[in-house]
């Protein structure tokens, strides 16, 4: 879709949702490169699931090392990924890079639900988080819900992180997700 005016991620996707036709929804960044066959059928297995409400996946720098691994929602003041930084073929602590796990959000930069899970908790806010944490508010509402979200460790691609629009000052961008979370 061609939207005008400046960039608004949250619109972006629930104008591309409300125009979709299919059950599943992908949300997928223009700066992902497809590793393997499998990672659709894979994400697509589990977003069927009634009790999950967001799937995402292991992804990685172009270095290999891992960029995420689940978001764990009030780390880092809103949120962080999970063991940043590790190396592709490492397991983490206990094994947690390995399995395919509950976590409490995971980054739109790929992630499928369902439609109607999108339009049950108001699609996403496209005016207090418009570039920035409307992937983990997402899945707190989802999660409100008593939706799971779903991390995928077989599931990979390579994210060349913000080089389809550049980096934004965080700092700015996380005013508005701590207001609304008061």
């Amino acid at each position: 879709l061609s939207l005008p005016g400046p960039f608004n991620f949250a619109h972006l996707t629930n104008s591309a949702a409300a125009q979709a036709e299919g059950e599943i929804l992908l949300l997928l960044n223009k700066d992902i490169e497809v590793m393997d066959e499998n990672w659709l059928r894979e994400m697509v297995s589990q977003a069927v699931r009634p009790d999950v409400g967001a799937v995402g996946c292991r992804l990685l720098y172009p270095n290999g090392r891992l960029q995420h691994g689940g978001t764990v929602v009030g780390a880092g003041g809103v949120g962080m990924h999970l063991l940043v930084g590790a190396h592709r073929k490492d397991w983490g602590p206990f094994g947690l890079l390995g399995w395919l796990r509950s976590t409490s959000a995971v980054t739109a930069a790929c992630l499928a639900t369902r439609k109607d899970v999108l339009e049950h908790v108001g699609g996403m806010d496209e005016v207090n988080l418009a570039a920035a944490f409307n992937d983990v508010d997402l899945c707190l509402k989802t999660r409100a819900c008593g939706l799971r979200g779903v991390w995928l460790p077989f599931a990979e691609r390579y994210h060349h992180q913000s080089s389809s629009r550049g980096a934004y000052p965080t700092v700015a961008n996380h005013a508005p997700f701590h207001r609304k979370s008061r």
